[in-house]
This record gives structure tokens, C-alpha cells and sequence, in this order.
């Protein structure tokens, strides 16, 4: 993950003391900075990170396994902030402390997929938690100073979600009507409002903003096709970029989402797929009249 135009951050694992861990690599000198903690998102000199090894015990296709295995604390599974100059860590939010369930019979829960708001005051974060197998979700945001907690969603499920601006997410997730589609929340007054109703039967996907467009993709078909498509929000239109296929090969947790997100100025769009027959990374080139 770029920090700026000179360095970059990656997670990694020191064998000897058996913990994640971080490094800050400068392209230009090569120098080399360790901090002590794996993180999950970044901005400028902050970064925030959350439990990888009980991330790694529920969903196997987000968490790392270096660490030996045992049986995950859940009570103890955090967010905390990082300051990436000192290497300090604050404890943000623990899972004994969240209040999104009244049932006691849950098995167990876990937080992930934190994303920084476009101006870096804000959070926003699922907290997850299974009963008899079945899983529930509820969306958060709070200050990065981890004050202000909020849940904007809590109707069963939320899915993926990226920031419009510094007031509004989007979503897709299951409204108070118990439908599951793209929504709008504003995260002042938790108002949810439908994106539109082209988008009402995608079906979940990866969203992405830029330039008032949305850009988004499906999981396979029954021909195991993966759809991306692009909605122009001002003028209402949806376009089909394109169509890759993802043999069974690719199931479960070697599964190969598009994952697709714009380039900073919105003209290209950056996607892994498996349709050349190996996971691959593609870059496509947006018709500039649209």
C-alpha cells in the first residue's frame, strides 16, 4: 500500500518473536523501517490495524498463517490505530465491548474490511459474529481517535462498502425493507437511500468511486462469467465494461475476485482475474467520452 510517492507498506511476519508485522519500504533510498504491528488501511503518518490471527481462523482468504495455531481469544480481538513516525499503538475497540447482538448463544465474531475516510478523520469498520452457523453483520464508523463510535447498519447483513466522500458510504448491504442491495448511508443521520434501481439485481460486488462513477463487479454466473460494470451517477446509466471468466478451478478460498478500482483520476481501471488461465493483474483503458 502506497503511504506517498516514495514509500510503501507491507505486512509481514518475524519468525524469531512469532508476531506480524510491518514494514515501510523508501523506493528511492531503500531504507527499510519496521513497525511492530500488521496494518489494514493507511493515510499520511496513521495506519490501523485489527486481530490478523482471529482474521485468519474465521476467514482463512484474509488473514495470514505464519503463526503457529492456536484456539483464537476472541473477547480480546481489536482495532487499534498506529502512528507510523513513532510506531505507537492505541487499542481503539475490542469485541467484548461491541453491542451489536443481544443473543449470547454466539459462537464467535471477529472484526474486518476498516477503510479511512477520502480526509483521514474517519473510520468505518464491520463487526461480524456467527450463531449456529450463521452470520451476521453490523457496519461502524467513529473518529480515527476511535471516539465517536456509530452503527450505521445492523438489519443482518453488510457486504462491501467503500467511501463516496467524507459524509457518505456506500454499500451493499440489507436495508430496512430486508432487501439486499447498493445503498447510500449518511453517516450524520444514518439515512439509507438506494443507488438505483439498474443496480437492484447485480447482486453483491467490489464498488469503487471516482468522477461520480461507480465501478463494481459480480461473482460468477452459472457460465462462471464475472461482470464489471460502470454507473454514472448524474446521468443515471450503467455500462458493461466487460465479462471474465473464472473456471471451477477457482472456488473457495482460491476463489480470484475482480476487486476492481479506478486509477486516481478515474480514466483506467486496475482488476485481478483468472480468465488467461493464472491470477493475473489487468489494467483497462476507459472511453474518455464517457
Amino acid at each position: 500500500m502506497w503511504l506517498d510517492d516514495d514509500n510503501f507498506i507491507f505486512n509481514d511476519y518475524d519468525f524469531t518473536h512469532e508476531i506480524y508485522i510491518s514494514r515501510i519500504i523508501n523506493i528511492t533510498t531503500l531504507n527499510d523501517r519496521r513497525i511492530d504491528y500488521p496494518i489494514y488501511d493507511s493515510k499520511d503518518n496513521v495506519a490501523f490495524g485489527l486481530s490478523y490471527k482471529i482474521l485468519s481462523e474465521v476467514r482463512p482468504d484474509y488473514g495470514y498463517r505464519c503463526h503457529k495455531y492456536t484456539k483464537s481469544d476472541y473477547a480480546n480481538g481489536n482495532i487499534f490505530r498506529v502512528d507510523l513516525n513513532s510506531g505507537e499503538k492505541k487499542d481503539l475497540f475490542f469485541l467484548n465491548e461491541m453491542q451489536s447482538y443481544t443473543d449470547k448463544d454466539v459462537d464467535r465474531e471477529w472484526f474486518n474490511h476498516i477503510m479511512i475516510s477520502p480526509n483521514g478523520k474517519k473510520i468505518m469498520f464491520l463487526h461480524r459474529w456467527e450463531i449456529k452457523k450463521v452470520k451476521f453483520d453490523a457496519l461502524y464508523v467513529a473518529d480515527s481517535d476511535g471516539s465517536n463510535l456509530k452503527c450505521i447498519s445492523n438489519n443482518g447483513m453488510v457486504s462491501h462498502c467503500f467511501w463516496i466522500d467524507d459524509k457518505t458510504v456506500l454499500g451493499y448491504l440489507r436495508g430496512s425493507n430486508k432487501k439486499d442491495q447498493y445503498y447510500y448511508i449518511d453517516i450524520q443521520n444514518n439515512n439509507h437511500l438506494l443507488v438505483s434501481n439498474q443496480l437492484s439485481d447485480m447482486g453483491d460486488g467490489h464498488p469503487s468511486f471516482c468522477n461520480k462513477k461507480i465501478l463494481f463487479d459480480t461473482y460468477p454466473n452459472k457460465s462462471r462469467m464475472k461482470e464489471l460494470f460502470v454507473y454514472d451517477i448524474v446521468n443515471d446509466e450503467l455500462d458493461k465494461v466487460g465479462e471474465f471468466f473464472e473456471s471451477l478451478k477457482y472456488t473457495g478460498e482460491t476463489r480470484c475476485d475482480l476487486h476492481p478500482r479506478f486509477s486516481s483520476d478515474g480514466k483506467k481501471i486496475y482488476l485481478d482475474s483468472v480468465h488467461e488461465g493464472s491470477r493475473s493483474l489487468f489494467e483497462i483503458y476507459l472511453d474518455e467520452k464517457k
